[in-house]
């Protein structure tokens, strides 16, 4: 049962990079004051390790060690993305915003089978990845996370848009789901998505600024390409 513990919690470090007790708890299918003994274990032994982060206010977050890496790697497990040292993490700015992601798909666990995190997404341009990718465990399909923590200004919201259509018309996802921490949030990008027509916009090379080309995406040109869009506020438990 322990090795099974563990195996799930390193498994969700490895795609991550990272969690919370909060989550990795919650994934375990366990209480907050069940799990700090195994947790102290693991940390004890060598297992996994403790970063802190300075927009977290230094919370307790928990990271992969080496001996955990080579847990999973006898057990036939790819590692190639394994992320054992803190570096950079320690003052990474998105870290809020990647375990709301996290969260969100904790939320969601009971019914994919497969999640991979943004950086792991291979097959698409990292201009256009999504925050993570789940696969839906009755259909075999994968559909996309795009958690807006901040509400966005109209151009980027609308070139969200377009470009969540062109994944899913190019099949690297069958839907996605977009992701507020407020009601408001929601209702404001669903009013935008409802439009009959989306602006389109083009990057400037040098200094990334977005410019209406003068033409339109219509999204109701493209068969149930709306039904492929699901707006959620994040749950705060």
């Amino acid at each position: 049962m322990k090795d099974e513990k563990m195996f799930i919690v390193f498994s969700w470090l490895l795609e991550f990079r990272f969690s919370t007790p909060k989550i990795l708890t919650n994934l375990l299918g366990l209480s907050i004051t069940s799990t700090p003994r195994f947790f102290s274990g693991l940390i004890k032994n060598g297992f996994i390790k403790v970063l802190k982060n300075v927009h977290t206010d230094k919370e307790r977050l928990y990271m992969l060690t080496q001996l955990s890496v080579d847990f999973l790697v006898a057990r036939e497990i790819d590692v190639s993305n394994a992320v054992t040292k803190a570096g950079r993490l320690e003052r990474y700015s998105m870290i809020l915003h990647d375990i709301g992601v996290q969260s969100f798909v904790f939320s969601k666990i009971s019914t994919c089978s497969e999640v991979v995190w943004d950086k792991n997404i291979v097959d698409i341009d990292s201009k256009c990845r999504p925050d993570a990718l789940m696969k839906i465990s009755s259909n075999g399909q994968f559909v996309g996370i795009e958690y807006e923590r901040w509400r966005k200004n109209l151009k980027r919201i609308y070139s969200s848009f377009v470009n969540h259509s062109n994944q899913m018309v190019g099949g690297h996802y069958k839907g996605v789901y977009f992701i507020f921490n407020s009601e408001s949030d929601k209702i404001h990008y669903q009013e935008l998505f409802n439009s009959e027509r989306w602006p389109l916009f083009s990057q400037h090379a040098g200094t990334g600024k977005l410019s209406h080309t003068g033409q339109f995406f219509y999204p109701d040109n493209i068969e149930n390409i709306r039904r492929g869009f699901v707006f959620e506020v994040l749950s705060c438990e």
